[in-house]
Protein backbone atom coordinates (compact mmCIF):
# COMPACT_ATOMS: atom_id res chain seq x y z
CA UNK A 1 0.00 0.00 0.00
CA UNK A 2 1.37 3.58 -1.16
CA UNK A 3 1.43 5.78 1.86
CA UNK A 4 -0.95 8.51 -0.25
CA UNK A 5 -3.39 5.07 0.25
CA UNK A 6 -2.33 4.88 3.88
CA UNK A 7 -2.46 8.12 4.77
CA UNK A 8 -6.28 8.43 3.09
CA UNK A 9 -7.33 5.47 4.79
CA UNK A 10 -6.61 6.90 8.28
CA UNK A 11 -8.15 10.33 7.48
CA UNK A 12 -10.97 8.09 6.63
CA UNK A 13 -11.25 6.26 10.04
CA UNK A 14 -10.13 9.61 11.90
CA UNK A 15 -13.27 11.07 9.93
CA UNK A 16 -15.45 8.09 11.41
CA UNK A 17 -13.87 8.33 14.52
CA UNK A 18 -15.16 12.09 14.99
CA UNK A 19 -18.57 11.10 13.69
CA UNK A 20 -18.95 8.74 16.46
CA UNK A 21 -17.84 10.87 19.17
CA UNK A 22 -20.16 13.27 18.25
CA UNK A 23 -22.94 10.77 17.46
CA UNK A 24 -22.03 10.15 21.28
CA UNK A 25 -22.26 13.94 22.14
CA UNK A 26 -25.38 14.42 20.84
CA UNK A 27 -26.86 11.35 22.38
CA UNK A 28 -25.47 13.18 25.78
CA UNK A 29 -27.10 16.64 24.82
CA UNK A 30 -30.92 14.63 24.55
CA UNK A 31 -30.00 13.10 28.09
CA UNK A 32 -29.20 16.49 29.42
CA UNK A 33 -32.39 18.42 27.82
CA UNK A 34 -34.88 15.46 29.04
CA UNK A 35 -33.82 15.74 32.45
CA UNK A 36 -33.63 19.22 32.48
CA UNK A 37 -30.31 20.30 32.76
CA UNK A 38 -30.22 22.40 29.98
CA UNK A 39 -32.85 24.99 28.67
CA UNK A 40 -34.00 23.95 24.53
CA UNK A 41 -32.96 26.73 22.76
CA UNK A 42 -28.99 26.02 24.21
CA UNK A 43 -29.73 22.21 22.97
CA UNK A 44 -30.77 23.53 19.64
CA UNK A 45 -27.53 25.61 19.36
CA UNK A 46 -25.44 23.11 20.52
CA UNK A 47 -27.06 20.31 18.76
CA UNK A 48 -26.95 22.37 15.40
CA UNK A 49 -23.64 22.91 15.67
CA UNK A 50 -22.29 19.80 16.23
CA UNK A 51 -24.95 18.03 13.20
CA UNK A 52 -23.24 20.69 11.07
CA UNK A 53 -20.35 19.53 11.71
CA UNK A 54 -21.22 15.70 11.28
CA UNK A 55 -22.72 16.50 8.02
CA UNK A 56 -19.36 18.05 6.92
CA UNK A 57 -17.47 15.00 7.59
CA UNK A 58 -20.19 12.49 6.52
CA UNK A 59 -19.64 14.61 3.33
CA UNK A 60 -16.11 14.29 2.77
CA UNK A 61 -16.07 10.77 3.89
CA UNK A 62 -18.67 9.74 1.01
CA UNK A 63 -16.79 11.40 -1.60
CA UNK A 64 -13.53 9.94 -1.03
CA UNK A 65 -15.50 6.68 -0.72
CA UNK A 66 -16.65 6.91 -3.84
CA UNK A 67 -13.72 8.53 -5.89
CA UNK A 68 -11.91 5.19 -4.15
CA UNK A 69 -14.88 3.18 -5.12
CA UNK A 70 -14.86 3.83 -9.07
CA UNK A 71 -11.11 3.95 -8.67
CA UNK A 72 -11.16 7.62 -9.49
CA UNK A 73 -8.56 9.67 -7.09
CA UNK A 74 -8.01 13.30 -7.17
CA UNK A 75 -6.36 15.72 -9.39
CA UNK A 76 -3.22 15.69 -6.99
CA UNK A 77 -3.50 11.70 -6.95
CA UNK A 78 -3.06 11.46 -10.86
CA UNK A 79 -0.60 14.06 -10.94
CA UNK A 80 1.80 12.21 -8.70
CA UNK A 81 0.72 8.42 -10.51
CA UNK A 82 1.45 10.26 -14.15
CA UNK A 83 5.14 11.58 -12.63
CA UNK A 84 5.99 8.25 -11.05
CA UNK A 85 4.57 6.55 -14.79
CA UNK A 86 7.09 8.59 -16.86
CA UNK A 87 10.89 7.76 -16.01
CA UNK A 88 13.15 10.35 -17.05
CA UNK A 89 15.12 9.63 -19.98
CA UNK A 90 18.41 11.06 -20.91
CA UNK A 91 18.30 12.63 -23.46
CA UNK A 92 21.99 11.89 -25.57
CA UNK A 93 22.38 13.59 -29.08
CA UNK A 94 25.53 12.03 -31.07
CA UNK A 95 28.13 14.06 -33.02
CA UNK A 96 27.78 13.58 -36.49
CA UNK A 97 24.05 12.50 -36.97
CA UNK A 98 20.87 15.07 -37.49
CA UNK A 99 16.67 14.72 -37.32
CA UNK A 100 14.83 15.02 -40.12
CA UNK A 101 12.55 17.90 -40.15
CA UNK A 102 9.71 15.91 -41.25
CA UNK A 103 9.48 12.70 -39.46
CA UNK A 104 12.20 13.30 -36.56
CA UNK A 105 14.48 10.24 -37.52
CA UNK A 106 17.94 10.32 -36.81
CA UNK A 107 19.93 10.08 -40.06
CA UNK A 108 23.48 10.02 -41.12
CA UNK A 109 24.98 13.37 -40.97
CA UNK A 110 26.22 13.36 -44.44
CA UNK A 111 22.58 12.17 -45.62
CA UNK A 112 20.51 14.17 -48.03
CA UNK A 113 17.29 12.79 -48.17
CA UNK A 114 15.73 10.63 -44.98
CA UNK A 115 15.78 7.46 -45.36
CA UNK A 116 12.63 6.56 -43.24
CA UNK A 117 10.13 8.65 -44.91
CA UNK A 118 12.18 10.17 -48.22
CA UNK A 119 11.82 13.74 -47.40
CA UNK A 120 15.14 15.83 -48.46
CA UNK A 121 16.63 16.70 -45.34
CA UNK A 122 17.67 20.85 -45.30
CA UNK A 123 19.85 22.07 -42.51
CA UNK A 124 20.60 25.69 -41.99
CA UNK A 125 23.90 27.02 -43.32
CA UNK A 126 26.17 27.88 -40.51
Amino acid sequence: MTPDKQNELEDIRSHKDKISKINTLLDKLDERLACGEITESRYKEISDRYKDEAEKLKDHLTEQEIMREVGLETGYDKEVESQKEEPETEVVVQRNTKYCSNCRALIDEMAEICPRCGVRVMFPQV
